[in-house]
């Protein structure tokens, strides 16, 4: 058995380092010159589009993780589908095999192909993909407070939010 010398690895060890250095300068550097202008809309939680609410302890749809999962697997296809493109498109090796190769190498792409076609059609039958918003609705409700002080009120919130706005754009 061959023992590799210790300098075989100066190169990986001098890549990685550099691979270090350059994420950490980078991360210090934006860190230092970074603005630092947080206010009450920047420290709202925000997730997926949509502004936060409701019960933290709710439950979450499946329909995320399925999507993520989707996407991951059409990520793998294409990861899987460039060194076939560059053997099958080989044309020296074509020729030595008596295009055979190419021939195997295009029925296993069909092959997979379809098993990803497959997935994706069950994921569209069982509905993982389909994306529905809740249709809102209001309620009506009997109060003895008249509708034009509710009427006040909220434009006095419309103008309070369109000041608050102009203050945050100058600042």
């Amino acid at each position: 058995m061959i023992e590799p010398e210790l300098g075989e690895y100066l190169p990986l060890l001098l890549f990685a380092a550099g691979a270090i250095g350059f994420a950490s300068v980078g991360l210090f550097v934006a860190r230092l010159l970074a603005p630092r202008k947080p206010n009450y809309e920047k420290l709202q939680p925000y997730e997926c589009g949509e502004e936060a609410g409701g019960n933290i302890t709710g439950t979450f749809s499946v329909k995320f993780y399925v999507a993520a999962l989707v996407f991951i697997l059409f990520d793998a296809e294409l990861v899987f589908m460039f060194p076939w493109a560059r053997i099958f498109a080989d044309a020296e090796m074509q020729q030595q095999t008596g295009h055979a190769w190419g021939r195997l190498m295009f029925c296993e792409m069909l092959v997979f192909i379809g098993l990803l076609a497959l997935g994706l059609v069950w994921a569209i039958v069982k509905g993982y993909l389909d994306w529905l918003r809740p249709v809102a609705t209001s309620t009506r409700v009997i109060s003895q407070v008249p509708e034009n002080i509710y009427a006040a009120f909220n434009k006095g919130i419309t103008e309070h939010e369109k000041r608050a706005k102009a203050v945050n754009k100058v600042s």
